[in-house]
């Protein structure tokens, strides 16, 4: 399995509680954090 490098530090990226997190400089990609929208809530229109 290849690892994923932290595009701010280029250290290997860690999955961690369903999203991908850098241990070395705490940068975290997925949900809530732009890369997905799954846990985004959706605006009401009332």
């Amino acid at each position: 399995m290849s690892q994923e490098p932290c595009p701010r530090c280029n250290a290997d990226m860690e999955w961690r509680h369903g999203s991908f997190q850098c241990p070395k400089c705490r940068l975290k990609l997925g949900c809530c954090e732009g890369e997905t929208a799954e846990c985004r809530e959706t605006p009401s229109n009332t």
